[in-house]
C-alpha cells in the first residue's frame, strides 16, 4: 500500500465520435502539444496532489502515455462509469486515500490552482463540483418550455471524499455524475467560478481552445 492521501484521476478512454477524427480526442494536437498534456502538466505542478493516475482508453495507448508523460496508466472501460469504478477500484487497492480529484482529459484548460483549491475545499465537503447557469432558453425535446433557472449545468473537475465515494459509487447508475450517487444529507459543494471550463466535443472547440489559450497567454 503506497502513501498518498490525496490521488488524482485524468479520465482519457473516451472515443470522442463527435470530432470526426481517426484519433480520439485527447491525442489531437492544441497549440503544439496533445491534448493530454494539459492535465498531466496541471496535476504535476498541482502542490495538494501526492500522486495520480491517468485512466487511457487502450493497453496500447496505456503504454504510450506511460512512458511519453512518465505517469501511472490504468485501463478505462467502454463507458465513463467504467472507467470511473476501475479507477475506483486501482486507488483503493493502491494507496491509503482520503480525497480523490477528477478531471476529464478533454477539458484542457484546468490549472495547478484550481486544483490545489478543489483539494483546499474537499477537507470540508464529501464532493466538490462544477456547476454552470444555463443561459440559453431551454424546452424539452417535445418543445415544451421548461424554466431554466430551475436547471444547471454539472461537469468536471470533481474531487471527493474517498471512502464517502467508494461507499455509493454505481457503475450501472444511469447518471454519468457520481456526486449524483451520493445519497442527500451529504456535504456537497457546488463551484460556480470555473468560467472557462471549455470541453472538447467538436471540431470548432479546438479553435475555441486555441484563442483562449493564447488569450490566457497574453495576459500573464
Amino acid at each position: 500500500m503506497k502513501l498518498g492521501d490525496s490521488i488524482g484521476i485524468i479520465l482519457s478512454a473516451g472515443i470522442g465520435n463527435r470530432m470526426n477524427s481517426d484519433i480520439p480526442k485527447q491525442y489531437l494536437e492544441l497549440l503544439g502539444q496533445q491534448v493530454i498534456q494539459y492535465s498531466i502538466d496541471a496535476f504535476k505542478q498541482s502542490t495538494a496532489l501526492d500522486d495520480f493516475i491517468v485512466v487511457t482508453d487502450s493497453e496500447t495507448n496505456m503504454k504510450k502515455v506511460r512512458d511519453r508523460f512518465e505517469v501511472n496508466t490504468i485501463l478505462g472501460g467502454s463507458t465513463r462509469n467504467e472507467s470511473f469504478s476501475n479507477a475506483l477500484k486501482y486507488i483503493s487497492d493502491t494507496y491509503d486515500c482520503g480525497y480523490i480529484f477528477v478531471n476529464e482529459s478533454a477539458r484542457p484548460l484546468i490549472t495547478p490552482r484550481l486544483i490545489d483549491e478543489f483539494m483546499d475545499l474537499i477537507r470540508g465537503y464529501d464532493c466538490v463540483y462544477c456547476v454552470k447557469e444555463i443561459t440559453d432558453s431551454l424546452e424539452t425535446k417535445t418543445g415544451q418550455y421548461v424554466k431554466r433557472s430551475e436547471y444547471e449545468l454539472v461537469m468536471s473537475p470533481e474531487a471527493y471524499r474517498f471512502e464517502t465515494i467508494y461507499k455509493y459509487f454505481d457503475s450501472n447508475s444511469e447518471t454519468t455524475f457520481p456526486g449524483h450517487m451520493i445519497p442527500d444529507g451529504f456535504r456537497k459543494f457546488r463551484y460556480t467560478d470555473y468560467r472557462q471550463n471549455v470541453k472538447l466535443t467538436y471540431p470548432e472547440d479546438l479553435v475555441l481552445l486555441e484563442s483562449i489559450m493564447n488569450r490566457n497567454r497574453i495576459r500573464q
